[in-house]
């Protein structure tokens, strides 16, 4: 029977705030006094030993085989607690919680290593919670996985101690079972703790164990991972121990060994794939110098079985130059089982939801662009993931946290120069998070080529001059990787029309979503990360082949941006097709507001001329600006944005600049003024219009032949043989300046005699 009386109420509360329920206690832990405590413990101390008695239960027999008691008051020393807990003089035993017997036999259930009893008693009653199954066990500090196991003769012959890991561990099946060390937060800068678990990596691999390292964060008031799940909840514990990275072998010629590649005699090409791969995963944590190492010996072997491109083979494996230089840049393992594609855009929607204040159809457009990220290498066109929002506090930086946390190595930046970011995209290969885009990027107009060069696969590069030695070569950068932009406003027409827009509004009254910390994110979101990757695994070929049906009415450039994302769509199967282009044409229908200005401009004025100025061959440039200015709903009236002013003469001049109309010296009353023409227009109209009603845009007239504007009017589906800027040929369109039509200039328009 283990000694004391049972647990006071203010014991079972502080042990309730770490989510350890009473029930689990009672088999094994007890309030002892001083006395209790030196009898339990048999040893020697001055101080007071009373506090919380617990007891090394046999898992198997339930008898007590040891005791460790946490005091009440231990002796304090600068300012640090001494001696807070002391264990008894018998031979050292692990501590594992009731009713993980079973569990000891069992390889399939994931091991984890705490150091104190409250982490694996928090850690068992936090599995329960979540319906995990965890082997939790307690070493009683970084050290006490190791101790006197018994007695040995020397070579004098002398009888001594002899020390080495706990038979306790002989009691677990370790080969093929995960086993995640989670020692206390110190262990991030303590070289004794960091010994003690390399010590116990390098036992367990032995065993056949696969090894990971968690690491506590070292927060305020967290120390211990009953510490965190006290702070955080349980989602915070499992989300360090299911990105936890993999421990290193004691060598770098035992890394190959592990992967498979100690003998490479016989191989081919195509039998090195799954142990490259291996070699990959064991890899992750690994420092620069023993990737440097295993590269080296990879490369000889390699060599030596005579596979052609060691070197670049073993630079792949290894994804040397992106992991070395940014080693927070890692690929999740694939989930080890087949996912299913519309449950987990599910899951993906719900969790953009949970956070974030947005409508169903951004949401969705949202996680089929997350999945995106995954199969970038089976699509040729990424559309960006553009966020804005209209002014502060409208959940855009939230959304960029959760975004970058479900993501394909993601990569975020609040401000990056052109130069910085066709190298980052060329070396890292990452899912590119651009915040705060506002304050940069409509003032670099090089930054946005280098982002709209990498909207198509085959555009996807720029060349700069780069020194080598004395001399500057030509060389080329890759553009191509997924992009999110994320600002307040909106960038220019080109970054728009390369994008999928998301708006976001400001919270209601009534609406909640839960908090999130972006340092905690990559961490909670692991098993997403890992599904997706799964699928996206799965599904590469698929989607390499794909050619999904578009929804009609969208424009061509919408068109080819909805196109992976409803590939996705359809891979994913259930109700996601429909859902999906259910959800394209929602964000498409709210572009009118954000059509580019110039062929917003170019449809209103022809609007005018169908409606106000039916008949006329000509208006002045004073009429047409007062007509545009006096449309409603439309921005004509408050067209410059720092001012709020109305679009003047001259910005009308410059839209239509970049369709080469420009205003001519006519007659009007008798009087010669600058006029915009009928037939200089009716051109450019039949080229790039839509007509619409004054006020509220009108949908394509897709009628029949006999609708007098049917040519001006078609769609993705249709060609206009007659006009060389087909919807089926869009390589043919042309690609304007993106002029900001709003700075004026007197210099530009100094030809233009504008009354």
């Amino acid at each position: 029977m283990i000694p004391g009386a049972p647990l006071t109420a203010a014991d079972l509360k502080r042990h309730a705030d770490f989510g350890i329920p009473p029930e689990l206690l009672a088999p094994l832990a007890r309030r002892v006094t001083d006395r209790e405590a030196r009898d339990a413990l048999r040893v020697t101390h001055s101080g007071d030993l009373a506090g919380v008695l617990y007891a090394r239960v046999d898992p198997v027999t339930g008898q007590a085989r040891g005791y460790r008691v946490r005091r009440d008051h231990p002796e304090v020393e600068q300012g640090k607690e001494r001696d807070k807990y002391l264990s008894s003089v018998d031979r050292p035993v692990l501590f594992l919680a009731p009713g993980v017997g079973p569990l000891l036999s069992d390889p399939s259930v994931a091991a984890v290593i705490v150091e104190a009893e409250k982490s694996a008693l928090a850690l068992t009653a936090a599995a329960t919670r979540s319906n995990r199954q965890v082997l939790a066990l307690a070493t009683g500090g970084c050290w006490g996985w190791r101790g006197r196991i018994g007695k040995m003769t020397t070579a004098d012959g002398a009888r001594v101690d002899e020390t080495g890991i706990l038979p306790d561990f002989d009691r677990i099946a370790w080969r093929g079972r995960d086993a995640v060390i989670l020692f206390d937060a110190n262990a991030a800068t303590n070289p004794k703790v960091q010994k003690a678990r390399r010590a116990l990596a390098r036992e367990l691999g032995d065993r056949g164990a696969r090894v990971r390292l968690g690491e506590v964060p070292s927060d305020d008031g967290v120390n211990g991972p009953d510490d965190l799940i006290a702070q955080r909840g349980d989602a915070a514990v499992w989300a360090v121990i299911d990105a936890a990275r993999s421990a290193q072998p004691a060598s770098a010629a035992d890394v190959l060994r592990l992967a498979g590649l100690e003998d490479l005699t016989g191989l081919s090409v195509a039998d090195l794939e799954t142990p490259l791969r291996a070699l990959k995963d064991g890899l992750q944590g690994a420092d620069s110098i023993r990737r440097r190492i295993v590269r080296e010996l990879l490369t000889q072997r390699l060599k030596a079985a005579k596979i052609s491109g060691a070197a670049a083979l073993a630079d792949t494996a290894l994804c040397e130059a992106a992991i070395e230089d940014a080693p927070f840049l890692t690929d999740d393992a694939p989930w080890p089982e087949p996912v299913d594609g519309a449950r987990l855009l599910d899951q993906l929607v719900a969790t953009v939801t949970q956070y974030v204040v947005v409508p169903q159809p951004a949401a969705q457009a949202i996680a089929l662009w997350i999945v995106l990220t995954y199969c970038h290498g089976s699509v040729n066109l990424l559309p960006l993931l553009l966020i804005t929002s209209p002014t502060k506090r409208c959940g855009k930086t939230k959304t960029v946290e959760v975004v970058s946390g479900l993501a394909c190595r993601a990569l975020p930046a609040s401000n990056i120069t052109a130069a910085a970011l066709y190298r980052a995209i060329d070396r890292f290969r990452p899912t590119l998070i651009l915040d705060e885009g506002d304050t940069f990027i409509n003032d670099d107009p090089e930054l946005r080529g280098v982002i709209n060069a990498g909207h198509t696969r085959h555009t996807a590069c720029v060349i700069r001059c780069e020194r080598v030695g004395d001399d500057h070569e030509p060389t080329p950068f890759s553009t191509w990787c997924p992009k999110l932009v994320a600002m307040i406003g909106l960038p220019k027409d080109t970054v728009i029309d390369r994008s999928i827009m998301i708006k976001l509004e400001r919270k209601a009254p009534g609406e909640r979503v839960e908090p999130l910390r972006a340092d905690t994110a990559p961490m909670m979101f692991s098993d997403l990360r890992r599904q997706i990757r799964r699928w996206a695994d799965d599904h590469a070929e698929g989607l390499r082949a794909a050619d999904p049906a578009v929804p009609g009415g969208l424009h061509d450039r919408a068109a080819d941006n909805a196109r992976p994302l409803l590939a996705i769509a359809d891979a994913a199967g259930g109700d996601w097709p429909a859902r999906a282009r259910q959800a394209i044409v929602a964000l498409a229908g709210h572009e009118a507001d954000d059509e580019p200005s110039a062929e917003a401009l170019l449809a209103d004025l022809h609007a005018i001329f169908e409606d106000e100025a039916a008949g006329l061959d000509r208006l002045s440039t004073a009429q047409v600006t007062e007509l545009l200015v006096g449309l409603d709903s439309k921005r004509w009236a408050t067209f410059n944005p720092n001012t709020g002013k109305p679009l003047t003469q001259n910005q009308v001049a410059r839209l239509l600049r970049r369709f080469n109309v420009r205003p001519s010296k006519q007659r009007i009353g008798g009087k010669p003024v600058n006029c915009y023409l009928r037939a200089d227009l009716a051109p450019v109209w039949a080229r790039y219009t839509t007509p619409s009603q004054i006020g509220t845009p009108e949908h394509a007239n897709e009628s029949g032949p006999e609708s007098t504007i049917a040519d001006r009017n078609a769609v993705a589906n249709r060609s206009d043989l007659r006009s060389s800027v087909s919807p089926m040929n869009p390589a043919s369109v042309p690609v304007f300046r993106p002029d900001d039509p709003s700075a004026e200039s007197e210099t530009d328009d100094q030809w233009l005699n504008l009354e």
